[in-house]
């Protein structure tokens, strides 16, 4: 099985995008509950014509705020070279979600979320760097 690194560009670009998904959807739920704390939408669905309104909802709030969180994680933490464009690609969908269906303050906010995937893969590099000399 090949490394990681022996692949080109493109296949390690859809590794991390598929990264990006899977983790998304195994760690939906706290990225949901940071969705309601940072953004505070409102309440809509449930009731007796739409009962699993609210928890698609809360899926759906949650597994974009976890791939913004997670592309940037991975691309930072597994590319070398042209990690911003890889970025941009992987988050314009997600992103321009949050522009469409929110105010600017929103997006800042979000922003923040996916800089703080940047940081945290930038500290487990440096660890991973201090631990290996």
């Amino acid at each position: 099985m090949k490394k990681f690194s022996d692949y080109k560009l493109i296949p390690k670009a859809i590794i991390i995008y598929f990264l990006s998904i899977i983790s998304s959807v195994l760690l939906y739920y706290p990225f949901a509950y940071l969705y309601i704390a940072l953004i505070r939408p409102i309440k809509f669905g449930g009731g007796m014509f739409f009962p699993i309104a609210e928890n698609v909802d809360f899926f759906f709030s949650g597994f974009i705020m976890a791939i913004i969180f997670f592309i940037s994680f991975y691309v930072v933490a597994l590319l070398s070279e042209k990690k911003w464009a890889i970025w941009v690609v992987g988050s314009f969908l997600p992103l321009l979600l949050f522009l469409l269906g929110s105010d600017i303050i929103d997006f800042i906010k979000v922003t923040i979320v996916s800089f703080s995937g940047w940081l945290l893969a930038q500290i487990v590099l440096l660890v991973k760097k201090q631990v290996s000399k």
